[in-house]
């Protein structure tokens, strides 16, 4: 049988992915995957099998399903993970220093903010 994902579980694992010195485009991707997925586990309930389903690893399907189900990030924060899946892209193909400062920036205004959201939700 399949058990289901701990939502807190999800967000533990998204801060101790955050705590890394220095983030990078990969771990910040998979930050905000891990806590966009902890806010859909707390509303929807969802087994291991469909954690690793829920819309791969697309940021902004997922940053979508969560906000359809109740989660609120400023425009801001909606730009910033659209930007940042644009800079993945970018940065697989041409790995470079400007895709680092976008990352920085985004770990500075975007992340806590969406912490901050989830957290208060998985409280309610």
């Amino acid at each position: 049988m399949d058990a289901f994902v701990s939502p807190l579980e999800l967000l533990g694992r998204a801060e101790q992915l955050r705590l890394h010195q220095r983030p990078s485009n990969i771990r910040l991707c998979h930050t905000i995957e891990l806590i966009l997925k902890a806010y859909i586990a707390s509303r929807r309930g969802i087994t291991s099998g469909e954690l690793k389903e829920l819309s791969g690893t697309d940021l902004t399907k997922l940053l979508d399903q969560a906000m359809r189900l109740g989660l609120t990030v400023s425009p801001s924060t909606e730009r910033g993970i659209e930007k940042l899946v644009e800079e993945h892209s970018e940065y697989l193909a041409h790995p470079n220093e400007a895709a680092n400062l976008v990352i920085e920036y985004l770990v500075e205004r975007n992340i806590e903010e969406l912490f901050k959201a989830v957290r208060q939700k998985l409280t309610e």
